[in-house]
């Protein structure tokens, strides 16, 4: 099944790097790409809807069924429930699918494994696009604590990371990249010294 997903033209370039290749991608259920699609798109996705989110005191889990129709539940005060819940939080719905397409890239995608159409809405194509901001963030980060172990200069780490992807500066200001890693930075810090004062 061909899908064209709408995102980010710096996540594209990332996603079509080294680790995916050039379009159209092939993608099956254990890729990145993959575990997002069938998470978001998965029968248990209404919990994802935008207009039907419980309040966050009322609901403490988000529960996904996969195709399996196993049903994985997700303890919002975690990681990936905090991270998921935030992006449903900051989500706007857009007004139909052609505002997506005209402020974003789109990237062409081979699923190999079905997804039932009526289950592709522009909302749920805007959390995909989300959670694989989120997968570059994560991953632009720790390239940069890597590169930061041998050079401790978060702006050459930043560079080298646009070079290997090919993103410009336009796409994404080096700047803001920079100020997110070191505040992840500064937070991993704050959390170490906060695990040794308990265990003193």
């Amino acid at each position: 099944m061909r899908l064209e997903l709408p995102i980010k033209l710096h996540v594209k370039k990332w996603l079509t790097g080294a680790m995916l290749g050039p379009e159209p991608v092939t993608v099956r259920k254990n890729t990145i790409i993959g575990r997002v699609v069938c998470a978001v798109m998965s029968n248990g996705a209404e919990s994802f809807s935008i207009e039907d989110e419980q309040p966050a005191e009322t609901t403490k889990t988000i529960e996904v069924r996969m195709d399996d129709n196993k049903t994985i539940v997700i303890k919002k005060n975690s990681g990936a429930g905090a991270q998921i819940a935030r992006i449903i939080e900051q989500s706007t719905k857009p007004k139909n699918f052609e505002e997506i397409e005209a402020s974003e890239s789109t990237l062409k995608c081979d699923f190999l494994f079905e997804i039932e159409e009526y289950k592709i809405t522009p909302e749920r194509l805007k959390i995909i696009a989300d959670l694989l901001e989120d997968h570059f963030n994560t991953a632009v980060t720790f390239f940069a604590f890597g590169r930061m172990d041998v050079i401790p200069v978060v702006n050459a780490a930043v560079v080298n990371f646009y070079r290997d992807y090919q993103i410009s500066d336009e796409e994404l200001k080096k700047d803001t990249v920079c100020k997110m890693i070191l505040r992840r930075r500064q937070s991993e810090i704050i959390s170490q010294k906060t695990k040794v004062s308990l265990n003193k």
